[in-house]
């Protein structure tokens, strides 16, 4: 399998991390994407990364579905619990803390605008959705203790996203749990520099 990923996608580094977690090191090549190639389109129609190329041709694209494989392909359920309620809980903070990190995308991409054509109101939006998520992040931080499910991944490749990019400024400081959190898991097995 190959995983083509741009090496500074929050969602290829959380799929990059979900790879460690699930013991596939072996069988996943991480392939880095030049998103305007026509090689990426042939894989990948939308352009997108990352995309999972299998070793029968069929492709898939997405960082929730990308993990969703792995963890089928995982001999535990490290990234996601089989079923029940905890299942469905993992999945929540995957989906709430990649639509966090979308926002985040969306402010990067308005950054690249000229001056006179930026939107304050917009990066003032998408900011506060990244604060309504944060919030609910810091109330439960101190509950994740030493799990590596994919949602905590979403989350962790996220944060250390919006620091090299600059997307959300000093939210350590208003969010000291989830600041202590991440500084933790940062200090796992699986983390990539």
């Amino acid at each position: 399998m190959k995983l083509h990923t741009s090496l500074t996608s929050p969602f290829g580094y959380k799929c990059r991390m979900a790879i460690r977690v699930a013991g596939l090191e072996s069988s996943v090549e991480v392939v880095e994407a030049d998103t305007k190639s026509e090689a990426l389109r042939q894989i990948n129609p939308l352009s997108k990364v990352p995309a999972l190329e299998l070793g029968d041709g069929r492709v898939v694209i997405n960082s929730p579905l990308i993990a969703a494989y792995f963890s089928e392909l995982s001999v535990n359920d490290d990234l996601c619990p089989a079923g029940g309620t905890e299942k469905w809980d993992v999945l929540y903070f995957e989906a709430l803390a990649d639509g966090m990190v979308e926002a985040g995308v969306l402010i990067f991409y308005e950054s690249l605008r000229a001056d006179g054509e930026k939107s304050l109101t917009w990066v003032d939006k998408q900011q506060g959705k990244i604060k309504m998520a944060l919030g609910v992040f810091e109330a439960q931080a101190k509950d994740f203790g030493k799990a590596s499910d994919i949602g905590l991944l979403s989350l962790a490749a996220g944060l250390s996203w919006f620091d090299r990019r600059d997307i959300i400024g000093n939210w350590q400081g208003d969010y000291p749990n989830l600041s202590a959190w991440l500084d933790r898991f940062m200090q796992r097995e699986f983390w990539i520099d």
